[in-house]
């Protein structure tokens, strides 16, 4: 640790310098080292690493004209930021989200715009298991070629409560012949114990166009899951 003493030209410093960090307390500003991360990543984890490493591989190799296709996409789809819909995300930021959800779904990355009207977004009515099976049924039939879903379930509980995104975890889904979407034994591999019958479960989740980047609004709520 060194003390550092600042003069007429510095007179005050904040922020890291590589391994170093500057640090003010009570006995004045002091330059400690930075403590070392010694957690190793899970798998999912360099996983999800590997996702959005690809993603901001594939914005940079796009070219300047690409790139403010992606810009320009902004005014035709007015995607906005989560917290206010009066600022618009950037063509970049767009890019990335769709993209690692693409990723995420086992689906490839795509570069090229098409411009395309939003389809009809499914919404949740149920989820049903039968202790290994859970089937979420929606309004309507899931045509793949043009939806996929995001989905974040909660741990099981008896007693239901207001909705809470504390916990929410990703499940990983699949489509059967556009009716139902299956979990399967993701929720015991997230949660370590597997979903029943008449347990409230907290959800979110959002569809996306598959041919163009544009997104459902998020859905949230609770739901009790009962008997397939």
């Amino acid at each position: 640790m060194a003390r550092i003493r600042y003069g007429s030209i510095v007179s005050d410093v904040s922020g890291s310098i590589g391994s170093a960090t500057f640090q003010k307390s009570l006995y004045g500003n002091t330059l400690r080292s930075k403590p070392l991360n010694n957690r190793t990543a899970t798998a999912k984890q360099q996983l999800i690493r590997s996702y959005m490493q690809a993603c901001q591989a594939g914005w940079r190799a796009l070219s300047s004209a690409n790139r403010n296709q992606w810009n320009q996409f902004i005014a035709f789809s007015g995607q906005s930021i989560n917290r206010d819909r009066n600022i618009l995300i950037t063509g970049h930021a767009l890019f990335l989200k769709w993209n690692f959800a693409r990723l995420v779904n086992g689906l490839a990355i795509v570069s090229t715009l098409v411009y395309s009207g939003a389809p009809q977004w499914p919404n949740l009515t149920t989820i049903r298991t039968d202790g290994d099976v859970m089937i979420f049924d929606f309004d309507q039939n899931l045509n793949t070629l043009q939806v996929f879903p995001t989905f974040f379930l909660s741990n099981c509980s008896d007693i239901e409560n207001s909705f809470s995104a504390s916990g929410l975890r990703h499940i990983s889904a699949m489509s059967v012949g556009g009716v139902y979407m299956f979990g399967y034994n993701n929720y015991l591999n997230v949660f370590g114990r597997k979903i029943y019958v008449n347990a409230f479960l907290n959800f979110k989740y959002q569809f996306w166009s598959t041919v163009s980047p544009i997104l459902s609004s998020v859905r949230t709520g609770v739901i009790k899951v009962t008997a397939i």
